[in-house]
């Protein structure tokens, strides 16, 4: 739209700004009462994140149908007791065992369908680190019975035949995990979204020293979520929309982030405007017209590089780009037609009880200060030998900061994300004490060739060799079928395949585990060579294998994801400027600041266990899309400035100088709320949290404050190539100066 198109769109906002605003009052109550709210639950972590063509879930059926019944199973209870579990607790154990296979479990507990008990005494399992102090069961329930009620009957069962006196242990397993996830982000929402509009108030009402400015904030914040979530709520039962319930906190944080950057925006250029001496519907006017092409054009950038995640094979990746797109899109329709018509409505008055908006207004003393600083630093940026110093250290500082990337391991961290005195958490770490890490996950392995079944020296012989392989703590297999036929756990009936049970040594969900499952499965092939099985096809399958597909796909979806970003944010800026080299400059800043940050987040939260897999990829795509924004703004300004005849210094002086107040602001802002993700007591949210707060600060009080404008200063009128647009301003400047 054409700046005549965006004055004709101002005059239109202001004088139908009752319309507007009732209607967009009158469409959040409809939505309130009519349509509800989005459903989010069932979207356990596991289950949304296997990819759908997943290599281990194929197995794991070809498993089932092969020997007739499974060997894995995601619900276990576990009891220890360090001094040694009596014989009684051993007995009772083997008693609720032994009911549960013969169907005579008493009441809910007959959803049990099997119970396999397994103790850890160095006769029966000789990986085992302790003896006779631990026993856990693996328990398999009826198809019908869901995720839900099999972690709660798996509790019932616990109590009833596993919970010995001075013995600690409980439920643990994948589902148990899961649920305990999703309850703490469930429970912490609602803190969350509270919290978030506090920082609305906090920023918009020390910013503008208003007390109606963040009411009108958090009114646009409300219609927004609302809208969105009541549309993503229609879409999702016909198209599958929707939002995870594991990453629903960074919706809520992602639209009031958004809400309140182009709220400070809005109300900035309303405030500059009063300042001058406009009368309140002039102002807004000149307000919507100015800023409402550049928060429409960064909303688009921000709404198409989350809008990428929809590429990622992963579901749990893919699902949130659209819903995450969908809220942006709703939030952009909610600020530049909603929130400034109630802006048009107020007048001055948005800004009570603030004197600053008033005709000849002066900035409070500390805003005064801070821009004295701003106007201090960009005089000395826009020295050229300042400016390559500052591009020299400002990149050679991101790259450093960069560099533990190089070493980071991603996990799905089931266990691992949750507080140590989680109930799962604590059973999984007593089964590990008492056995090996990877006892709550165990690896299947299962080796297919016609009369395998009789070659009992090779297969004995590759359960010897899997069990010295570095990162497995033992094997269960065919050398421990207590039948000299064919017939068991162990073997298919047909004899057409062999399984192995393999407990890994390292912790399974997480980068250890994963680890020694892609180490097993590139071995191999050399191993069933040497024993002789060199024809056999070896398939694996298990939570840890799944893990690592998950956890390997996600790698590709990031470098996807990433990649295809990229081009669709270069070409709106490319559109948007109408140039190409600051373009690519800019998108270049931002992408080191994206693995600057995941580089310092690695190195604080990866740990042993690695980062959460999704991490890195919500990181990538929140900081390039909201980098694009902040530059969109800055960026917009200083060639706004060059058009009205500056040359390119003074541009960046005073485009930047105006657009670093607003932005400073907005990335504050911004910051704080993302920093709201940690409210939630998971250690992946905590880690998102500091991710997003330090890439955006960087992004916004580095990047943009220093190294854009010094970047600019170096490309002088080359930053507009191919375009001469810049050169031409130089030049009618200079014929100017000379005349």
């Amino acid at each position: 739209m054409r700046q005549g198109g965006w004055t004709r769109y101002a005059g239109v906002v202001v004088r139908f700004r009752w319309l507007l605003v009732v209607g967009w009052l009158g469409l959040a109550a409809t939505a309130v009462v009519l349509v509800p709210g989005l459903s989010t639950g069932g979207n356990l972590l596991l289950r949304a994140a296997v990819p759908a063509d997943s290599a281990a879930l194929a197995t794991q059926g070809t498993a089932v149908r092969e020997f007739g019944v499974p060997v894995l199973t995601r619900v276990m209870v576990v009891a220890r007791d360090p001094s040694g579990l009596s014989a009684d607790a051993q007995a009772r154990a083997l008693e609720g065992a032994a009911l549960a296979d013969l169907g005579r479990l008493p009441g809910e507990l007959a959803a049990i369908a099997a119970a396999v008990p397994v103790v850890n005494t160095f006769e029966l399992f000789p990986s085992a680190s302790e003896s006779g102090t631990t026993v856990v069961t693996y328990l398999y329930f009826r198809p019908d019975v869901s995720t839900l009620d099999q972690v709660r009957i798996a509790g019932l069962y616990q109590q009833r035949y596993l919970a010995p006196p001075g013995a600690v242990g409980g439920v643990t397993g994948p589902f148990a995990a899961e649920f305990a996830q999703a309850g703490r982000i469930t429970g912490a929402l609602r803190t969350v979204e509270w919290a978030s509009l506090g920082i609305v108030i906090l920023v918009i009402g020390l910013r503008f020293r208003s007390v109606i400015a963040p009411l009108l904030g958090i009114a646009a914040v409300v219609v927004s979520y609302v809208c969105s979530t009541r549309l993503l709520s229609l879409l999702s039962a016909d198209a599958g929309l929707g939002s995870p319930g594991y990453l629903e906190p960074i919706l809520v944080v992602l639209l009031v982030g958004i809400m309140t950057d182009y709220a400070v925006f809005f109300l900035s250029a309303l405030r500059q405007r009063l300042q001058q001496g406009a009368a309140p519907e002039e102002a807004m006017r000149g307000a919507v017209n100015q800023t409402a092409p550049l928060v429409l054009t960064a909303g688009v950038a921000v709404a198409a590089g989350v809008g990428t995640l929809t590429l990622a094979r992963l579901p749990i990746v893919s699902r949130l780009g659209p819903g995450m797109a969908i809220t942006v899109v709703v939030t952009v329709a909610v600020a530049v037609t909603g929130l400034t018509a109630a802006m048009a409505v107020l007048g001055r008055w948005s800004l009570w009880p603030s004197r600053e908006a008033r005709k000849g207004g002066r900035p409070h003393a500390t805003a005064a200060r801070i821009a004295g600083v701003r106007v201090r630093l960009l005089s000395l940026v826009v020295r050229r030998w300042v400016a390559a110093i500052v591009v020299l250290l400002g990149v050679g500082g991101l790259a450093l900061g960069a560099w533990p990337l190089l070493h980071a391991r991603l996990g799905l961290n089931l266990f691992q994300d949750l507080p140590t005195a989680a109930a799962p958490a604590q059973a999984a770490q007593e089964a590990s004490a008492g056995f090996s890490p990877g006892i709550v996950a165990p690896v299947e392995l299962v080796v297919q060739q016609r009369g395998i079944a009789s070659d009992r020296w090779a297969l004995d012989r590759l359960q010897r060799e899997l069990a010295t392989t570095p990162g497995v703590a033992g094997v269960i297999g065919p050398a421990d079928q207590p039948l000299t036929g064919r017939y068991g756990l162990a073997f298919a009936p047909d004899g057409g395949a062999a399984r192995y049970l393999i407990i890994l040594a390292d912790q399974p969900y997480a980068a250890p585990g994963i680890r020694a499952v892609e180490d097993l499965q590139r071995r191999a092939p050399v191993l069933l060579a040497d024993v002789g099985l060199s024809g056999a096809q070896a398939t694996w399958t298990g939570d840890t294998v799944l893990a690592a597909e998950i956890t390997s796909q996600s790698r590709h979806d990031l470098l996807l994801v990433g990649g295809v970003a990229l081009a669709g944010l270069l070409l709106i800026l490319v559109l948007f400027l109408r140039a190409l080299a600051a373009p690519i400059v800019l998108l270049v800043l931002s992408t080191l600041v994206v693995l600057t940050t995941l580089g310092i987040t690695n190195l604080l939260f990866g740990g042993a266990s690695g980062l959460t897999f999704y991490v890195p990829v919500a990181v990538l795509v929140l900081l390039l899309s909201f980098g694009s924004d902040y530059n969109i703004f800055l960026v917009g300004r200083i060639w706004a400035v060059t058009g009205e005849g500056a040359d390119m210094t003074a541009a960046i002086q005073e485009g930047g100088l105006s657009a670093s107040r607003v932005v400073g602001v907005a990335g504050l802002a911004l910051a704080l709320t993302f920093a709201m993700l940690a409210l939630v007591p998971l250690s992946v949210f905590r880690a998102l949290a500091f991710a997003m707060v330090v890439g955006v600060l960087l992004d916004t009080f580095v990047v943009r404050a220093a190294l854009v404008p010094a970047a600019l200063t170096l490309l002088g009128p080359h930053a507009a190539w191919p375009s001469h647009r810049l050169h031409r301003s130089a030049e009618e400047q200079s014929s100017d100066s000379h005349g």
